[in-house]
């Protein structure tokens, strides 16, 4: 902690690249989940058109929408991956070790290539958990759909909670993901950059090598978690001024121009917070799992 720290000082604007690869990995969703609304019955209608979904299952004419929904996710989700592999390697470009090497552009682009590839390796048993539940979300999601079992209840919980079991195996595997992403990453970074292997690592037992890495991860997801939880309170915060100010306008007289400008420069204000609260917390993520590991 004290070395990823440190190598954070040397470089606080870092934090910049931190928060690119905490919004390509999902912190984005996360940033926004306080300013939406979850879909009411109301609202999936109007998403999904009643012929979409019959008694019968799903209509044969919704398919091809569906199939060009699962091409757009794998398109964002590749993009993401290339985005957090890039935020990673630059990172590591800046805050490497005094006397290792620097990347050159053309070298960079090398070793993003081998970061998604490690990346897509570390999610194949998250995509397999995900394939598996996705009978059981799609048949909780229909009865949901077509019975719903509460009104009052937004229909993306009621789904979730359905299917708790499906989506809490999908999550654990997303943290072992998660796992074999940063060891493996990291070894890739590490001989990339001709950075040594820390001191008396040559001679660790496995065992104490396993300790060191599940303490890397234990204070990675708790620096992640403080981060983030920090990020989303600075955004809740912020949110309600501006959404009252905002649906204040349906009313007669509405909000002065004055108000409305001020609340949305505080939001806008809290969210850029937000983000580069999130960024220095993967900042410090990315330092812990690149001075903690042994590859």
């Amino acid at each position: 902690m004290r070395a990823a720290l440190g190598a954070l000082a040397r470089s606080p604007l870092s934090w910049i690249v931190g928060a690119a690869g905490f919004l390509a990995r999902g912190g984005l969703v996360a940033l926004a989940l306080p300013i939406l609304s979850l879909p009411t019955p109301v609202g999936v209608t109007l998403l999904v058109p009643p012929i979409a979904v019959t008694t019968s299952g799903i209509s044969a004419s919704f398919i091809p929408e569906l199939v060009a929904l699962g091409v757009a996710v794998c398109v964002v989700i590749v993009a993401a991956l290339v985005l957090a592999a890039t935020a990673d390697a630059v990172a590591f470009d800046r805050l490497a070790e005094p006397g290792s090497g620097h990347a050159g552009v053309r070298h960079l682009r090398g070793i993003v290539a081998r970061l998604v590839g490690v990346e897509i390796v570390a999610l194949i048993p998250t995509v397999i958990a995900a394939v598996v539940a996705a009978d059981n979300l799609i048949a909780v999601g229909e009865h949901e759909y077509l019975l719903p079992s509460s009104s009052a209840v937004p229909y993306v919980v009621r789904v979730l909670r359905g299917a708790w079991p499906s989506v809490t195996a999908v999550a654990a595997c997303l943290l072992v993901s998660d796992l074999v992403n940063a060891v493996l990453s990291r070894a890739v970074l590490r001989r990339a950059f001709g950075w040594p292997r820390p001191e008396g690592a040559r001679h660790a037992s496995f065992a104490r090598s396993a300790v060191r890495v599940a303490g890397t991860w234990a204070a990675a997801w708790l620096v992640t978690g403080v981060s983030l939880a920090l990020a989303v309170a600075v955004v809740e915060l912020a949110w309600p001024p501006a959404r009252d100010a905002y649906t204040a306008t349906m009313s007669a007289p509405g909000p002065a121009p004055v108000e409305l400008a001020a609340a949305t420069v505080g939001l806008v204000v809290a969210w850029i917070a937000a983000v580069l609260i999130a960024g220095l917390g993967s900042s410090i993520r990315t330092l812990l799992w690149s001075f903690g590991t042994i590859p």
